[in-house]
């Protein structure tokens, strides 16, 4: 839960930094740095929570009967770690893919900035979040593609760029407090 807040917190704030014109060329000139100062926050709040979780399992009487192997592992690893290093990892295949096809088309799809911000939303959502946040990104933006055809006309470019963080902050909302109690995040959850 205090990830899901941080990961939240860091989304607020860069959905309003790219609503306003100097927000978006502070994101503009420094992507990668937010990307990678936001992975880091993210990492430390999580190193942070597996501390105490060890302490608190060595603390009580029972604790001293489990192997420090397994709780590392299992207890911590698995349960706190790996959902973002999954999340992390598929973040960094979507950028890879979509920096070169951007680049292959001469920047059509993608502005600069906004690579960095579909990974770092895919980051953020953690695992299995991302499993919703693609296709949610990709339907909405059909949606909105079609409504644009059929109102304007062909021809104009809609960007993806205002939705990847909306989108991403209203998964962790949903999965948080609807979607984690299902079945189908218990299968999909590591």
């Amino acid at each position: 839960m205090i990830l899901s807040s941080v990961s939240l917190l860091i989304l607020g704030v860069i959905w309003g930094t790219s609503l306003v014109d100097k927000g978006r060329s502070l994101l503009s000139r420094h992507h990668w740095g937010i990307f990678y100062a936001s992975a880091l926050i993210l990492f430390s709040f999580a190193t942070y929570l597996g501390a105490r979780q060890f302490i608190a399992t060595y603390e009580h009487p029972i604790g001293r009967f489990f192997d420090v192997g397994y709780v590392l592992i299992f207890g911590i690893g698995v349960r706190i770690f790996l959902p973002y290093l999954v999340s992390l990892i598929f973040a960094f295949i979507f950028m890879s893919v979509a920096s070169a096809y951007n680049k292959k088309y001469n920047e059509r799809f993608f502005e600069k900035e906004e690579i960095q911000m579909g990974g770092l939303s895919l980051l953020l959502v953690g695992h299995p979040g991302w499993i919703f946040y693609l296709p949610s990104v990709i339907f909405i933006y059909l949606v909105l593609h079609v409504y644009h055809t059929l109102i304007h006309g062909g021809g104009a470019r809609l960007p993806v760029y205002h939705l990847w963080v909306p989108i991403a902050i209203f998964v962790i909302l949903i999965s948080k407090y609807w979607i984690a109690n299902t079945v189908i995040w218990s299968l999909l959850r590591i």
